[in-house]
């Protein structure tokens, strides 16, 4: 584009297009998208709702079918919806908040790391380009092979609280073992953290929302979450590497690193903090459940 490599601005320069591009496609998908009034309209009617079960296992039975319009109405509407409501209002800004840390850290091991694995591990473009093919690979083995298997064994809380310790752990890690083979094992360990902690992110907030209507809205905020992180979070790690490089010390460019796995290592406790509300609810519907059927006998 004709400027001048004078202090880094190359690489300022692709930060600020790649940013300015991802506020461009947040915008669009903003103005683009539909209307919300017209949701009821493909909504099945009453007949669809069912009660809201809840299965040994802690899954809801209604899950299968989307509440209609109307049964959401009248769901909050009963005794303690209020509570229930704030409830899940603050397990879903719990979950964006995990969606922004593992956002930070997929742009700190793909945008920021150009700047760190060239300065400090003395990787050249070839080798970079060798990295991100082969943590791309490992990503999409990932999600489609380990995730479900994971999911089947461990469940959704687990496997999330699992993929942020090994990505906020692996971020300090690599950004302080800058010898291969070393290195590259632990990046490539960190972005399977990355993988499975963004996956099973997005389950939970579809699993932890009552309707389809609530599923909808919380997983469009989820993703308008992570395209805001993706804006942010290449800069402020361009900024905090390029303030650490020069800094004395024996790890000159760690500070964007610590800084995300600090914030990472803090929100692991998030899902199973809601694996164990989720719990309770299972035996408080249980046990309510119980007390109707000896009603009713």
């Amino acid at each position: 584009l004709g400027v001048a490599d004078v202090g880094g601005r190359h690489m300022r320069c692709v930060f600020a297009a790649s940013a300015a591009f991802a506020a461009i496609v947040l915008a669009a998908q903003y103005l683009l998208g539909g209307n919300p009034e017209t949701v009821a309209e493909v909504l099945p009617d009453e007949d669809t709702f069912k009660d809201a079960e809840i299965s040994p296992e802690g899954k809801r039975l209604s899950d299968a079918l989307p509440l209609s319009t109307a049964a959401t109405t009248l769901a909050q509407e009963l005794p303690g919806a209020k509570t229930v409501a704030k409830s899940d209002r603050i397990t879903q800004w719990a979950l964006r908040a995990v969606a922004v840390a593992v956002g930070w850290g997929l742009t700190l091991s793909m945008a920021t790391y150009c700047l760190f694995g060239s300065a400090m591990v003395g990787y050249n473009q070839s080798a970079l380009s060798i990295n991100f093919s082969i943590a791309a690979a490992i990503t999409v083995v990932t999600q489609l092979v380990l995730f479900p298997k994971l999911i089947a064994k461990l469940g959704e809380h687990l496997v999330c609280a699992l993929g942020l310790t090994l990505s906020g752990s692996g971020l300090l890690a690599f950004s302080l073992l800058r010898v291969n083979p070393i290195h590259r094992i632990v990046y490539l360990l960190s972005r399977v953290g990355n993988a499975l902690g963004d996956t099973a992110c997005a389950t939970l907030v579809a699993r932890s929302s009552d309707g389809s209507e609530a599923r909808a809205r919380n997983l469009g905020a989820i993703y308008s979450v992570r395209a805001g992180a993706r804006i942010v979070t290449p800069l402020l790690g361009a900024w905090m590497f390029e303030l650490s490089r020069n800094a004395a010390g024996r790890f000159p460019g760690v500070l964007p690193y610590a800084a995300a796995s600090l914030l990472t290592a803090v929100l692991i406790p998030v899902p199973l903090a809601l694996k164990s509300f989720e719990d309770r609810k299972s035996r408080q519907a249980r046990a309510g459940k119980e007390v109707m059927d000896k009603r009713n006998v």
